[in-house]
């Protein structure tokens, strides 16, 4: 629970820092959509509406729009062990392709596929809670507080 609560107390958007609690469906078509909500904060942003009616690239542009708009520098995507292979896929390009670290909370064994996955791109194992931490300080902390 804790590797949970710790990045939803460090969504700061102001800092740059946000955490995405997805909507998990079999096809993973929400993630898009449960990104641009969470970089909206609350507040109205300029997107493609509706979000899940748009293609699919229609929604990564309106997220890669919202992630420079906002300068997010960190995006936390719990529940990863539910997303689906595509998804993944989608968010690791995303990382190459923005100036966005991308940190995905995943709480089951990889499966063959997203371990190929991960051996072709740069990526850390985090498996402490005081890393963790260090990951996402609380909200309106300074990352390394």
């Amino acid at each position: 629970m804790r590797f949970t609560r710790t990045p939803l107390a460090a969504h700061d958007v102001a800092a740059g820092r946000v955490v995405v609690h997805p909507t998990v469906t079999g096809s993973g078509r929400l993630l898009w959509h449960d990104v641009l909500d969470a970089v909206a904060d609350g507040r109205h942003l300029h997107a493609p509406a509706p979000a899940t009616r748009s293609a699919p690239q229609e929604q990564e542009h309106a997220v890669r729009a919202a992630l420079k708009a906002e300068a997010v520098r960190q995006l936390t995507v719990l529940r990863a062990h539910r997303i689906d292979w595509g998804r993944w896929a989608d968010l690791v390009n995303l990382h190459r392709t923005t100036q966005t670290d991308v940190v995905m909370v995943h709480h089951a064994i990889p499966s063959p596929d997203l371990t190929h996955l991960l051996r072709h791109c740069d990526h850390r194992v985090i498996t402490t809670h005081a890393a963790l931490r260090s990951l996402h300080p609380p909200a309106g902390a300074a990352p390394g507080n």
